[in-house]
């Protein structure tokens, strides 16, 4: 009997062992996996960034190196920190601070990291403070291949870190249950699990190495077996953990690579006719021509990619607006009267460019936010407008069915490219058969933002009659 209980308790003892090892080998994978994640995140920051910095530094020629970095670095600063949802900082060469937003707590974090950058190379250190963990990033800046200064960023990934947390704890309670049945049943089990323990042994080593892609067969129906499936149980459970990570890994890199290719866009968008305007601007300045046509040609030129500027700033506008009246609240809408009235206002610019707007609108309500589905039908109808073949008529109708209203905008038009077609709702994305000179390419994209919103479906069928269908939940009974 003594025996016995010696080796159950040493069984004990090395179950509970085991356990110490399998956790803290989890906490290491969590934490590495956690990092790694956090470093890929700063340097998708960094790159989109330095962007950010060639481009602002190169609007005013006349200005030397540090003085550019010096004029532009509140607005780099606050700008920055916005896009990237973080706190930043920018130094002088004299390490003298130009601006910064940073948390005094993350002070001497960046001062110790600074004499790294200011040997040319970036530096990342990950803090942890209480439940909270952040990313700190340092890097020099360069302007016309001369280093001035460096910049510093500080980014909260709490969430992530959150996540990692309550992943190692579920792990921890599975275990701590796990092995505490196995401690108080280890008496019985010792004499008749040999084999099935050295199974659950090996598995046991598998998992510390971070391999979940095999199974056993528990073929006993007693203490044994019952081990065996909930240690099946557990593993499965933790290798969901683990692609659920994965898979918020992933959201946050696509994430960080949207807002990136964004910019990028903007960026582009934008210095396009800001170049040509300041080249034409610097020939009339310098008076490089007496020929009176290229003067007015020069001045035309000026004014049409002025108007464009103006109207992408504005299309900037609404998708900032769109994002911060996300939060309006969801109302009954006669969608009807809103088709209608916005259909009305809408004639005077059809009729500019022979169009004709035929309508045959059903009654219905809808719930949703009134002011961005307003926004919606304009941008729409507008769109028919602009890519509709002269003396056709753009047709606009609704009807219900199976508890949703369906509206469909159909018009004459070019047959849409399928590249174009393929991307038609991303954003910056146009084609040139417009009736209008410019277009931003953030109409379908903006749209398709309030479809969702509300919780609708919007599509659209190509072909030389093009057909925007959306779909909307509608009021059981609703009458108008």
């Amino acid at each position: 009997m003594k025996i016995k209980s010696k080796i159950t308790l040493g069984f004990g003892t090395v179950l509970l062992a085991t356990g110490i090892l399998f956790n803290v080998g989890i906490r290491n994978i969590l934490t590495e996996k956690l990092e790694t994640t956090i470093k890929e995140s700063l340097n998708q920051i960094m790159i989109s960034t330095t962007e950010t910095f060639k481009y602002r530094t190169s609007i005013n020629l006349s200005k030397s190196n540090s003085d550019k970095l010096k004029n532009e670095s509140e607005y780099l600063t606050s700008y920055l920190s916005l896009h990237n949802e973080c706190t930043a900082e920018i130094r002088d060469n004299s390490n003298n601070i130009l601006s910064n937003n940073i948390d005094v707590q993350f002070k001497d974090d960046i001062d110790k990291q600074l004499p790294q950058v200011a040997n040319n190379s970036a530096l990342v250190k990950i803090r942890y403070i209480d439940s909270n963990a952040y990313g700190i990033l340092s890097y020099p800046v360069y302007i016309n291949s001369e280093k001035e200064g460096t910049f510093s960023i500080v980014k909260d990934y709490s969430a992530l870190y959150e996540n990692n947390i309550d992943t190692i704890n579920l792990i921890t309670i599975i275990e701590l249950v796990t092995f505490i049945g196995i401690f108080f049943t280890a008496y019985i089990i010792t004499t008749t699990v040999t084999g099935p323990i050295a199974e659950l042994t090996v598995a046991v080593k598998k998992i510390e190495e971070g391999n979940y892609d095999f199974s056993i067969k528990p073929k006993r129906k007693d203490e044994v077996g019952i081990l065996a499936s909930e240690f099946l149980k557990m593993k499965d459970k933790i290798s969901s953990q683990f692609q659920t990570i994965k898979e918020e890994q992933l959201k946050v890199i696509t994430l960080e690579k949207h807002k990136k290719q964004f910019f990028d866009n903007v960026t582009h968008e934008i210095k396009t006719p800001l170049t040509a305007i300041t080249g034409y601007a610097e020939m009339l300045k310098d008076d490089i021509s007496d020929d009176e046509e290229f003067k007015h040609r020069a001045l035309e030129r000026i004014y049409s990619e002025s108007n464009r500027v103006n109207k992408l700033v504005l299309d900037l506008i609404n998708v900032t607006k769109g994002q911060s009246q996300a939060e309006e609240s969801f109302t009954d809408v006669n969608i009807k009267n809103l088709i209608f009235t916005i259909v009305e206002d809408m004639k005077l610019k059809a009729s500019k460019y022979k169009l004709s707007l035929d309508t045959t609108i059903a009654n219905g309500i809808i719930i949703g936010q009134r002011n961005r589905l307003k926004q919606l039908f304009i941008n729409l109808i507008d769109n028919a407008i602009k890519y509709s073949s002269n003396g056709k008529i753009i047709t606009i109708t609704s009807y219900t069915e199976n508890d949703k209203y369906i509206i469909k905008i159909e018009n004459h038009s070019e047959i849409i490219p399928e590249k174009i077609y393929n991307s038609i709702f991303d954003p910056f994305i146009k084609t040139n058969n417009t009736t209008e000179k410019y277009s931003s390419g953030l109409g379908l994209y903006i749209s398709q933002e309030i479809v969702n919103t509300n919780n609708g479906e919007i599509t659209i069928t190509n072909g030389e009659i093009v057909t925007v269908t959306v779909i909307f939940n509608l009021i059981k009974n609703s009458s108008c």
